[in-house]
This record gives C-alpha cells, structure tokens and sequence, in this order.
C-alpha cells in the first residue's frame, strides 16, 4: 500500500521545546494577564493543555473567541521566536 501521507512529530521527541513553552507561558501570563507562574505550576496545570485553555486559565474575565485568539497568537509568536 502506498503511503498518503506522513505524520512527524518533533515537538517533545526530536526537540526538546519544554523551556521555550514556558518561556512563552510565562511572558503571557506577566505581560497580558500580571500573572507570575512558576515551572512547577506549568508542569503541573499547563502541559498537555490547548492553547486556548491555556490562555482561559490566565485570563480573571470570559474571553471572546477574538480575543482568545488574539492571545494565543502573542503566546505563539513568543514560541516561535525562542525556537529557532
């Protein structure tokens, strides 16, 4: 059988990514929330979570979907940025 396509997981096995996670957990939380979270605490309530629970656990108020995406995209970019 002919393979369609290929699934390639790097994130967590191939690069270890961990610390630019909470490096961009954490600059959204300061910046945009005035959250301090520790590594523990995001080992223990951010790890495994979407990006959208992520930015709702920051947030004191409900979030629009715009909004939520607004934030995600910050926390995103963040990442990115610490990658590379």
């Amino acid at each position: 059988m002919k393979a369609k396509g290929l699934i390639f997981d790097l994130n967590g096995t191939l690069i270890n990514d961990f610390e630019s996670h909470c490096y961009a957990c954490q600059h959204l939380a300061k910046d945009y929330f005035n959250k301090e979270i520790s590594i523990n605490e995001i080992k223990s309530n951010i790890i495994g979570k979407t990006n959208e629970l992520i930015v709702k656990s920051f947030a004191d108020k409900p979030l629009n979907q715009d909004e939520i995406n607004y934030y995600i995209d910050i926390k995103e970019n963040t990442f990115s940025k610490t990658i590379v």
